[in-house]
């Protein structure tokens, strides 16, 4: 059997396993069974080949959307190129040591592999593809809680080792004394990490049942869609609709009164519904204001400041603007970029008769870790206005939510112009969801409140205004 044969079977093997678990989540756990086993088998040389072609279809998901295809190129090749560096180094210590040291090395490839596009500024869904396959598996999900989505892509490495190793021995690809041992406890410790998993979410699950109840709403009302062409993310930024200010305070208005005659007390519209200049923006945040005024409720209002420029959101009561928020990883080249670092929150809202700790982030913001321990820390309820697109990449965004609803602890809120409207409660589960493909989106419910570190109280004075 030739070494090239070899390199290009298990990178084809392992890369379109990631690629089908998006699809059917078990495959993940077997997914780097190709390459291990190449690696046992196979040189250097063989295993920068292999590696460079799984990686670079790891990569590939999403590159379908007009969107994301300037990037594609650039991901597959970093992932090409990451995968293929890592697994020639773990063929060259198998080599030179034991066939049995798989069951360390595989897992720790497999966090290797996503390093470098983390560093290059990918969010999670990109820079992880193995881990990022197992959002409909909520146990699975919660053993992030032990350090991070890293912790749960070394799990699925380890059931890849030991599956490797039992079926080298099996077929006398490799034979040593410890491959046995080895995989049985790679397989142990995959299982003692599932128990903890599933023991958390069972926690998180409980909490959310005794825990009090906010009542929200995303309310969303897409602009028209280009006349030629698909609907892509820069969509909002380049139509002359949601250039106008007036227009946009139009359209929303009945779908806010509808969700303030459905008692909710926040409601959260989504990232870029208008865009502003100078002269516009006071107007679009005094119409902001007087829907506060008369529904008596706060309103999270993005918008693009095309003069500043910069993404952000305000967050404005009856008082007037309470706080604000400028987007923290917006994509290089696309989107206006942050002046300043700014952490989620927490902000004190007025909710009735009581107020409440509201975080908020925009759109991908909620894909990065640099949110989860403040979030964590102040508790309440952490609020999403976001942007997406349709042809798939609408369901693939929505699902990422819930490593930051399990990994904060919090229940998270999506108001996604083009794309799906959500609630998550702490423990992953989907509450509610509802896509503004199919029309104006009001999406009242009542979520579940954090009260870790925080507790939801009887009303104190209004915060002072601070943007």
């Amino acid at each position: 059997m030739s070494q090239l044969w070899i390199a290009w079977t298990s990178g084809a093997a392992s890369g379109g396993l990631i690629l089908a678990a998006s699809r059917l989540p078990v495959l993940a756990w077997f997914a780097l069974l190709p390459l291990g086993a190449a690696s046992l088998v196979a040189g250097p040389a063989a295993l920068l080949l292999a590696g460079a072609l799984a990686g670079a279809l790891a990569y590939a998901r999403g590159g379908w959307s007009s969107t994301l295809r300037p990037l594609l190129v650039l991901n597959m090749s970093l992932g090409g190129l990451s995968w293929g560096v890592v697994f020639a180094g773990l063929a060259w210590l198998i080599a030179s040591s034991s066939p049995a040291l798989l069951a360390l090395a595989l897992p720790a490839a497999s966090v290797l592999t996503t390093l470098p596009a983390r560093l290059a500024g990918a969010p999670r869904w990109v820079s992880n593809p193995l881990a990022c396959t197992q959002e409909p598996w909520l146990r699975v999900v919660h053993t992030g809680r032990l350090g991070g989505d890293l912790v749960t892509t070394s799990m699925l490495a380890l059931t890849s080792a030991a599956s490797t190793l039992l079926v080298a021995r099996a077929l006398h690809l490799a034979d040593t004394d410890c491959m046995l041992g080895a995989a049985l406890g790679s397989l142990l410790l995959a299982a003692a990490m599932l128990v903890f998993g599933h023991v958390s979410a069972r926690a998180a699950e409980a909490r959310a049942a005794t825990s009090p109840r906010l009542r929200v709403a995303a309310v969303v009302v897409d602009g028209a869609n280009p006349v030629r062409g698909e609907v892509t993310g820069l969509w909002p930024m380049q139509s002359p609709e949601y250039r106008d200010v007036e227009g946009t305070l139009r359209r929303y208005s009945p779908h806010i009164a509808r969700a303030a005659e459905a008692s909710a007390r926040v409601i959260v519209l989504p990232e870029c519904c208008v865009v502003v200049d100078t002269q516009s923006r006071e107007r679009w945040l005094e119409g902001v204001q007087r829907w506060a005024i008369a529904h008596q409720v706060t309103i999270v209002a993005p918008f693009v400041d095309i003069d500043k420029p910069l993404n952000e959101l305000a967050i404005v009561d009856p008082s007037g603007l309470i706080a604000g928020y400028e987007k923290q990883h917006p994509a290089p080249r696309l989107e206006p970029q942050r002046t300043q670092r700014m952490p989620p929150g927490p902000v004190l809202i007025r909710a009735g008769s009581a107020t409440a700790l509201l975080s908020t982030v925009i759109c991908v913001d909620l894909d990065y870790a640099d949110l989860v321990r403040p979030v964590r820390e102040a508790g309440g309820v952490l609020v999403v206005p976001a942007n997406d697109w349709f042809l798939g990449f609408d369901e693939l965004h929505h699902r990422t939510a819930v490593w930051s609803a399990v990994l904060s602890g919090v229940s998270v809120l999506r108001a996604t112009g083009h794309g799906i409207s959500s609630v998550t409660d702490g423990a992953g589960r989907v509450l509610a969801r509802q896509s503004s493909r199919e029309g104006p989106v009001v999406l009242v419910v009542d979520m579940p409140y954090a009260e870790e570190a925080s507790t939801l109280r009887v009303a104190a004075p209004a915060p002072g205004a601070s943007a």
